[in-house]
């Protein structure tokens, strides 16, 4: 999807069939990636805890969606150009919008190799630490807290973004209150 972006962004190609032709390529992607990882978690799982494991799995899966979207958020509002400034079409502008796709694939790839090491490496592999090892209470304490953490603060931050009177703070993907009372004559704090 990268290429397809910058190459609409910098105007090499331009059109609407490409976009939309690409955007249903990646959606059937993932809609293999969807239903992949059950089959997986079935099969790690021990006997009789396999919906607990795929209830967890799915919803961490589905928090990590609206946390991409609260960092992105976050991300746009402290450098998005204005509508005024799209429609121009100038070549920082460009650049401006290619860096924000650039940062989505740098964090989503830095995210995807970071995790990659966690994970094992064959069902054999699985089963050895499974047996070999005791049970370990930190790390899922620590897990836990990082993914709770972080879908409160995505919560948070959708929640204001609805609100008009905090809508406009930079944690919910606005610009800053700051800016837009001074965008409406009153009073900068």
């Amino acid at each position: 999807m990268l290429p397809v972006e910058l190459m609409t962004t910098f105007d090499v190609i331009r059109s609407q069939y490409l976009w939309v032709g690409v955007q249903q390529l990646s959606m059937a992607i993932l809609t293999i990636n969807w239903i992949v990882p059950p089959l997986v978690f079935v099969e790690i799982a021990e006997p009789g805890y396999e919906a607990t494991c795929y209830g967890i799995l799915t919803t961490l899966g589905n928090v990590a969606v609206v946390v991409m979207n609260f960092t992105m958020n976050i991300v746009s509002a402290t450098y998005s150009p204005e509508v005024q400034d799209i429609e121009a079409d100038t070549h920082e502008v460009r650049w401006h919008v290619a860096s924000q796709f650039l940062v989505k694939a740098a964090v989503a790839i830095g995210v995807a190799l970071c995790v990659l090491p966690l994970l094992p490496k064959q069902k054999r592999h699985v089963k050895e630490i499974k047996l070999s090892s005791s049970p370990n209470l930190i790390a899922p304490i620590v897990l836990f807290t990082v993914f709770l953490g972080l879908f409160v603060a995505a919560l948070v931050s959708t929640l204001l973004s609805v609100f008009e009177s905090t809508a406009c703070l930079r944690f919910a993907g606005g610009q800053g209150c700051d800016q837009v009372l001074e965008s409406v004559g009153g009073p900068s704090a």
